[in-house]
């Protein structure tokens, strides 16, 4: 069986790649970078090896092996970002859902917003995206009532409220 010489493919070299892999404060990254260094530094090492080394999956290497070859160090090097659908959501939509959580009664969970914006809006969205959505880029949560006991009596709530208030 041949060994593939897997640091051809990596442009920089293993003293570049060392220094980058001590500055690098992202914990992600810094595996990445601890193994281009080592793909680069020894020849002979197999993926395998490599991934015990760093307690990672093989098929991660890999991956990370073909993300490195198809973007290069600045695309290997990128976060990802997520942008939840938000492009689904825009315009009268968008405005409309923004009014609807700021009224009073609002909604009492995502996944009645969920059913809102399929019937009303015709758009078929997942529960998580529409969480996202709602509670991180709007900075909005539904309303929900709080449970008021039935054997309450106002009386008796504003008479303690006078007796008992500081």
């Amino acid at each position: 069986m041949s060994m593939i010489k897997y640091n051809s493919i990596i442009e920089e070299d293993a003293d570049e790649l060392y220094n980058l892999f001590k500055k690098e404060s992202n914990a992600l990254f810094r595996d990445r970078l601890h193994f281009l260094y080592i793909l680069k530094r020894d020849s002979s090492i197999s993926i395998t090896s490599i991934a015990k080394e760093l307690g990672r999956p093989r098929r991660t290497l890999y991956n990370w092996l073909s993300l490195y070859k198809s973007k290069g160090l600045s695309g290997y090097l990128t976060p990802r970002r997520y942008d939840y659908h938000i492009g689904k959501i825009r315009g009268e939509i968008l405005d409309s859902l923004i009014e609807k959580l700021k009224d009073e009664e609002g909604f009492s969970s995502y996944g009645e917003i969920v059913k809102w914006l399929k019937n009303e809006h015709n758009l078929d969205m997942k529960y998580f995206a529409v969480y996202n959505i709602v509670r991180y880029k709007l900075k909005a949560k539904p309303k929900v009532a709080r449970p008021v006991n039935i054997k309450k009596e106002p009386e008796k709530e504003e008479e303690f409220k006078k007796n008992y208030q500081k």
